[in-house]
């Protein structure tokens, strides 16, 4: 087994990254939107609307030689709002979005909600300019699912694609049902029409067509150098992960873990220590202040993990006083 030194490595993921592209995130404002997805048939939907849509396009854009003109990286569905990372023209991926929104327009309808999909655009796509920038998006996205829920990982909140990536999932041969093997019946069901023309390549399991299907994840793991490089960066990152949410206008909320993840890193950046129990009052109360402004630390989460008093933190932030514990 031949093993690349960190430069190899490097040089490898920068070398597919020039030769696709250009790379988009693109993300739906949440804010604007009501609760799209209430369960999980509303989830499995949206996961066969995106299949769909990608085919759809898939079938519009491919050359002669087979080739198309976009690939989708990754994406994750979330309550109100989606994220998709995709590799392609612009127009091209902003349309894979409005076929996308098509779709789930006529299936609300159908299931009798009253949906104002207006707000379910992205005027403004994100374009990733280099490699670096490539990877944080790529694990802001994986992260969401994993974020927005207490009883999630990155690697078990199935409505998206980040949990394929570096895992056993991804190579194992699944059992699943391959499109052309589905029935009128199951394809009438999945898709709510009666025609649904999907690749052969496609398979699906329980009742939606499952992202390794219509994304290409090898592309997505190749521009990190390794395993550990990923993990790294999703689960420790959240400088990066910071960033990315304030670009795009989101809202972090870290669980205890990882805020404190963060605090220890600050401690030792900025105080010299690793501990913000060694820290003076006056520190204390500027790294809550950077807590409450960058990542949206509840009253609640200052006050047990600086060991402040609440009335003290209550006055610095009265406007949060009442809000997560």
């Amino acid at each position: 087994m031949t093993y690349l030194t960190f430069s190899q490595k490097e040089y490898y993921c920068e070398c597919l990254f020039e030769q696709n592209g250009p790379y988009w995130h693109i993300c739906t404002p949440g804010e604007e939107m009501e609760v799209i997805f209430t369960s999980e048939e509303d989830f499995r939907f949206g996961m066969n609307a995106i299949a769909l849509a990608v085919a759809e396009l898939s079938s519009k854009t491919e050359t002669d030689e087979g080739c198309v003109a976009f690939e989708v990286v990754t994406f994750e569905l979330m309550s109100d709002h989606v994220h998709l990372i995709i590799c392609g023209p612009r127009e091209i991926c902003l349309e894979l979005l409005s076929i996308f929104r098509a779709k789930m327009r006529v299936y609300t309808t159908h299931r009798g909600r009253n949906i104002d999909w207006r707000g379910f655009k992205c005027d403004d796509p994100i374009e990733i300019t280099d490699i670096e920038m490539l990877r944080n998006e790529i694990i802001y996205v994986n992260r969401n699912g994993y974020v927005a829920s207490k009883s999630e990982t990155p690697y078990s909140y199935r409505w998206g694609s980040g949990y394929l990536y570096y895992s056993i999932v991804e190579q194992l041969t699944i059992v699943a049902t391959k499109a052309s093997d589905l029935t009128y019946r199951q394809k009438r069901k999945m898709f709510r029409a009666d025609k649904a023309s999907l690749p052969e390549r496609f398979v699906a399991a329980d009742g939606y067509v499952l992202p390794q299907s219509f994304c290409n994840i090898r592309l997505g793991m190749s521009i990190f150098r390794d395993a550990h490089h990923y993990f790294n960066k999703l689960t420790k990152d959240f400088e990066a992960y910071s960033e990315s949410a304030a670009r795009l206008g989101d809202k972090i909320f870290l669980a205890d873990g990882d805020l404190y993840a963060v605090i220890k890193d600050k401690c030792r950046k900025s105080y010299g220590t690793d501990s913000p129990n060694l820290l003076q009052p006056a520190q204390k109360l500027d790294l809550a202040k950077i807590l409450h402004r960058q990542y949206n630390a509840s009253n609640g989460q200052i006050r047990r993990m600086l060991k402040l008093d609440a009335s003290i933190i209550n006055e610095l932030f009265p406007d949060s006083s009442s809000e997560r514990k």
